[in-house]
């Protein structure tokens, strides 16, 4: 498989990842065979996006951080709501 069909094909299952409260997606790759070529776009699926990538070769899966997407993490960095004030 080329690398960019490799990259686009990734690049969606991200975009349509389910993201748990902390941000976190664990998408499976088993159907894409190679671990290797996974590996060495991963630089490449990152871009200047705000995400971190973890990928498991044993188990062929991509966790993928999103600070966006982390609720509790939004939640724990402002515990209280504050009104703003109109001075």
């Amino acid at each position: 498989m080329a690398k960019q069909e490799l990259i686009a094909i990734v690049q969606k299952r991200i975009e349509s990842a389910k993201y748990n409260n902390r941000g976190i997606a664990i998408i499976s790759l088993n159907d894409l065979d190679d671990g290797k070529e996974i590996l060495s776009i991963l630089d490449a699926l990152k871009g200047d996006a705000m995400i971190e990538l973890n990928f498991n070769l044993d188990d062929m899966t991509l966790q993928v951080y999103s600070p966006g997407d982390d609720i509790d993490g939004f939640a724990d960095k402002h515990p209280t709501a504050k009104k703003c004030s109109n001075k």
